[in-house]
């Protein structure tokens, strides 16, 4: 009976948290950050923190963000991990706004 109420159970959820900088340490705002193969998402505030609730502790995140290549990261059952983004080479050099 123990082991069927067992198999039913919710799995355990696990809390992330970190920070997304540039090569120079700087913090990157806006940065989107998702569990591969989930719905879970959530971007970095402008000190370039972030929390997100994961299904498991051996997720994989996303980061991405305009400018910058998108990164993967095992999180490995760490409850805090630092993630440095490196600058795309095609990174924008100009933008054009069109009014209509």
């Amino acid at each position: 009976m123990l082991l069927l109420a067992l198999s039913f159970r919710k799995p355990a959820s696990f809390t992330v948290k970190g920070r997304v900088t540039d090569a120079k340490g700087m913090a990157i705002a806006g940065v989107t950050i998702r569990e591969k193969g989930t719905n879970a998402v959530t971007s970095s505030a402008d000190n370039g923190e972030f929390s997100l609730l994961l299904l498991s502790e051996k997720a994989r995140l996303v980061f991405s963000a305009v400018g910058f290549d998108q990164k993967e990261v095992a999180v490995k059952g760490r409850a805090h991990i630092e993630v440095i983004l490196k600058e795309s080479i095609l990174a924008l050099n100009e933008v054009v706004v069109m009014m209509l």
